[in-house]
């Protein structure tokens, strides 16, 4: 690429010419534009990977059916580009909705007409109760489990785990996934044991 560049700065410097000199360039650009650019190529990187592939196949089956990410927001806002409808991750706050269950008497709501974040941690002591909590200024940490009734509230009929489940999840467990290094659990929050509830 650099050499063809200057080739072409050569032949412009040589002879004056712009028409040889943008052809060139053309010629070598174009290519290169294709292999590179993701939209040009199309969007392998991220319809590649196995949590897009299984995510998206649940929301074919299920278009209405709504998500609890736990783990970082990153991995909220990568399966919302499925098209599902995810309760955690980036939102504008505040959020009517999200605060009457699992903050019902707003105690906790100090970001107003911002974005912020809302990470969802899994509460492994006590299966009912939630902890919302400020993290640094732009985001709320929410220690939830995924049986919770909070989120039976929301209508949350999918979660996706970051880190390994605990046992009592074993039944909800639709798959586990694995993309490079990365693994996730996608849990059916109607299959996770009463007990656990």
């Amino acid at each position: 690429m650099l050499i063809t560049t200057n080739i072409a700065l050569v032949v412009l410097a040589a002879t004056g010419l712009t028409l040889p000199f943008f052809l060139l360039l053309f010629a070598v650009l174009l290519p290169h534009t294709f292999l590179i650019n993701p939209v040009a190529r199309g969007f392998k990187s991220i319809t590649g990977k196995a949590l897009y592939k299984e995510v998206a196949k649940i929301r074919r089956e299920h278009p209405d059916a709504r998500w609890a990410v736990f783990g970082p927001v990153p991995f909220a806002a990568f399966i919302k580009h499925c098209g599902v409808q995810v309760v955690d991750g980036n939102k504008f706050y505040p959020v009517i909705e999200l605060n009457k269950a699992l903050d019902p008497g707003n105690r906790y709501i100090d970001i107003r007409n911002a974005y912020s974040y809302v990470i969802f941690v899994d509460n492994r002591k006590d299966r009912n109760a939630v902890l919302y909590e400020r993290g640094n200024p732009l985001a709320y940490q929410v220690t939830v489990s995924a049986g919770a009734e909070a989120l039976d509230r929301l209508g949350v009929r999918y979660c996706l785990l970051t880190y390994p489940p605990p046992a009592e999840y074993g039944p909800s467990i639709m798959k586990q996934l694995r993309d490079g290094g990365k693994q996730y659990w996608i849990l059916r929050r109607d299959l996770i044991p009463k007990s656990s509830k």
